[in-house]
């Protein structure tokens, strides 16, 4: 199981990789379409433009490259919801250490400095607002290894890694 400190942390990469396997879906079904009834439409010019489009189009079946790229973004959309979800249950003043450590990137001493409170009381809302979000999170029932998986772009070394780590876990 993950904590809600590293999901949080991780919160602006999963929409980045769900940005990117949008655009992996639409660019994979517009070559496609294009390439007609030639099959080595690729080669004359419609070159991949980089490694992962190249890793995909390799792979005889698009739809089940379709599917895994969309599996991957509903997984995705399920964290983030999480997320959100768990952001709701905070109270004000929790929910703004929370955007400001974690969506904004502010230091800890930015934080208490603009929100006007000291030390001790950031550091008690700061473990109470990720205590509440862990309820939330906890359900999900994912892992580190899980989250490296979604957020690295299929065929990268990283997210082999990741996923040799997440199938070693089971």
């Amino acid at each position: 199981m993950v904590d809600a400190k590293k999901i949080l942390y991780k919160y602006k990469q999963f929409g980045e990789a769900k940005r990117t396997a949008e655009i992996t879906i639409k660019t994979l079904e517009e070559r496609n379409s294009r390439k007609g009834a030639d099959e080595n439409w690729w080669i004359r010019g419609s070159l991949p433009k980089n490694v992962v489009e190249a890793a995909f189009l390799k792979e005889e079946d698009l739809a089940a490259r379709v599917d895994y790229l969309q599996w991957m973004i509903s997984e995705l959309n399920r964290i983030i919801d999480a997320v959100e979800r768990a952001k709701d249950t905070l109270n004000e003043e929790q929910q703004e250490i929370i955007d400001r450590r974690y969506f904004k990137g502010q230091s800890v001493t930015q934080i208490q400095t603009e929100m006007r409170v000291s030390h001790n009381k950031y550091n008690y809302l700061h473990k109470e607002s990720l205590e509440s979000m862990q309820l939330v999170l906890t359900p999900l029932c994912i892992d580190d290894a899980f989250l490296d998986m979604l957020i690295f772009t299929p065929y990268s070394e990283r997210f082999e890694e990741a996923n040799r780590k997440r199938v070693g876990s089971m």
